[in-house]
């Protein structure tokens, strides 16, 4: 029996499914196993109101449901075990390129910079046409339907990728969609599993909007409650791996004077262990960790600490069926062995016990890189989530999670922050594409998690006595290029990270800082937290390749505007900006201004200055 079902804008008829209005063909769905690829074109459907049911020639029984715009899918396989790589959901060509701006997401920061380009072309920041993770969003050049399309929680053990499907090998003309589950799951006889949710929302709604109601979504499923944003100092920056106890307690006694004990978290990064994998001090660091934390402590800080739990240096130093070899030839802790896995809860809350209280956790991305673990039937984001369900458990509830290069999805709901940018480089080239993504994730902020946007770095030789060798000629977006930071681009930097409302996090070695160097620490902690990051207002209407250059948070009254370029920019600021709202004093960098009978505010903004405003 064939039936159609549709409620809002997606729906399901025949064998395909269809988004009617917004000019999208078809969609097919197909799934991806080792050996073959199986469609379900021809496939006979079973229906019951907004469900359908079909079995595929290889035994796998699929179940589809449509709740208003929310697609679910769950599956059982058959009596023959299989390795399933992908499930393909192909929707045919229809929008023309040139009409649309596509918002991107990386799954994370070290793959690209996330934001908003024009479809089917690059710019310094974005490939031609790059895979979106987890949400993907296409918003009409002139107004109209905006398409948003994202994975909702709960994770099932899938990464889900959304890419435009161009006809045209030029990447102009026609083009529909790809939404693509990465599975990597093996499946057993008889075993049943999920895919994650997947929104396809057609609205009118402002772009903006549409991700915060998002991120509203994500905010009402959270169970965890938020901690405040963590304001502290990490040693690799500066130190690198040349970092020893003694280094983090004299920063810990000079920055806490300094800083009147608003500086709370002091974090050891990479260099304190004798190796990837065995999680033990090194010579620098007493054996005894606990004695280290006690220390911290008694000066009234939070002791941190930085590992990188499926890294290992030398596969010999455990058993061999606990490793696994990535591609490239490095080795992994294989977590889907139980073993593996004690092994890694007794690492961490052995940690715990010593007194750490904030954990950075590092390169799980580590797993992406392998061709098969032991047990695959969780798939590999499920393996993802299952290291930090394991971590979680160890560090208990009131330990603060940072995820770093960890992908987003099997995240939500067990990380405390999520790093939301690639590491900062002492250079105008990466604030530039760090601030990128920082700006486009802002929407997750206090909603999914505490944004991580890494670093604020002050150092260059207008704010220190450090010596600095390696510069280079500045090209806008390659990473760490050009001269180090000058004041006003460390300032910009400062207020920015301020801005995104998140963690706030040093990284030089203050002792060389001079008093510029750390006037600019003084200030930016002098201004009061944000519980809010704010909004790129203009991420959707920027020029193509330019960076959103007003930010605004309404709840805190504050307004920030950069001039990420060139030459000297003027900005016009209306009440109509800020919802009627009209700009008052400066916060940050105060200006020389004009301003209107209506309220509306002139500046100048030098090459890559800012400058922080109240809204009245």
């Amino acid at each position: 029996m064939q039936a159609e079902w549709r409620k809002n804008m997606l729906s399901f008829e025949n064998g395909t499914f269809h988004i009617p209005e917004t000019g999208l063909g078809e969609g097919i769905l197909s799934f991806e196993f080792e050996n073959e690829t199986v469609t379900t074109e021809s496939a006979v459907w079973i229906s019951r109101g907004n469900s359908w049911k079909t079995e595929l020639k290889n035994g796998l029984q699929v179940q589809l449901q449509i709740s208003g715009d929310i697609l679910h899918a769950s599956f059982r396989n058959g009596a023959q075990e299989c390795f399933l790589k992908k499930i393909h959901l192909d929707f045919a060509a229809g929008l023309d390129a040139e009409n649309y701006r596509e918002y991107t997401h990386s799954r994370l920061f070290l793959e690209q910079a996330s934001g908003v380009k024009p479809v089917g072309m690059s710019t310094p920041f974005f490939e031609h046409n790059p895979p979106s993770y987890m949400v993907y969003l296409l918003a009409p050049r002139n107004g109209g339907k905006n398409l948003l399309f994202a994975a909702l929680p709960p994770h099932q053990g899938d990464f889900l990728v959304f890419q435009a499907r161009h006809e045209s090998r030029s990447l102009n003309g026609k083009f529909g969609l790809s939404v693509t589950a990465e599975e990597d799951r093996s499946l057993k006889a008889g075993m049943e599993f999920k895919l994650s949710p997947v929104l396809f929302r057609v609205s009118e709604k402002n772009p903006l909007e549409l991700l915060e109601e998002l991120g509203d979504s994500y905010a009402a499923l959270r169970t965890a409650p938020l901690k405040d944003r963590a304001v502290g100092w990490n040693s690799w920056d500066q130190f690198h791996t040349d970092i020893s106890a003694e280094d983090v307690l004299e920063t810990q006694k000079r920055l806490d004077a300094f800083s009147g004990h608003k500086v709370r978290y002091y974090v050891v990064d990479d260099g304190w262990q004798i190796a990837y994998g065995a999680w033990i001090p090194n010579l620098k660091f007493p054996a005894d960790l606990a004695e280290f934390c006690r220390k911290i402590t008694a000066g009234g800080g939070i002791p941190g600490i930085w590992t990188a739990p499926l890294c290992v240096d030398n596969r010999y130093m455990f058993p061999h069926e606990w490793i696994v070899s990535t591609t490239d030839g490095r080795f992994a802790l294989d977590i889907t062995r139980p073993e593996a896995a004690e092994y890694l809860h007794s690492v961490y809350r052995r940690l715990h016990d010593a007194g750490f209280r904030y954990f950075k956790v590092d390169f799980t991305n580590r797993i992406l890189d392998v061709p098969r673990c032991h047990d695959m039937s969780m798939g590999r984001a499920g393996i993802l989530r299952r290291t930090y369900e394991i971590i979680r458990s160890a560090i208990g509830p009131e330990s603060y999670f940072l995820g770093c290069c960890v992908p987003y999805e099997p995240a939500f709901g067990l990380v405390d922050a999520v790093r939301t940018t690639a590491d900062i480089q002492i250079y105008w080239s990466a604030v530039q594409i760090n601030m990128t993504s920082a700006s486009a994730r802002w929407w997750m902020h206090r909603r999914l998690w505490n944004n991580d946007s890494d670093f604020l770095v002050v150092r260059g030789e207008e704010t220190s006595c450090a010596e600095f060798s390696n510069q280079s000629p500045f090209v806008p977006g390659k990473y760490a290029s050009g001269p180090v930071l000058t004041k006003r681009e460390a300032e910009s930097l400062a207020l920015a990270l301020y801005m995104t409302g998140g963690d706030l996090m040093f990284s030089d070695n203050f002792l060389k800082l001079n008093d510029a160097g750390r006037k600019i620490l003084k200030d930016t902690l002098a201004l009061p937290p944000l519980n809010e990051a704010a909004r790129p207002l203009d991420l959707f209407s920027a020029p193509a390749g330019k960076m959103p250059s007003v930010w605004f948070a309404p709840e805190a009254g504050k307004a920030a505007v950069f001039n990420w370029g060139e030459e000297p920019a003027q900005f016009e600021l209306g009440p109509a900006l800020f919802g009627g709202h009209r700009p008052g004093d400066f916060f940050w960098n105060r200006k020389e201004a004009e301003r209107d009978p209506d309220g509306t505010l002139r500046i100048v903004l030098a090459p890559h200055e800012a400058a922080g405003i109240e809204i009245l």
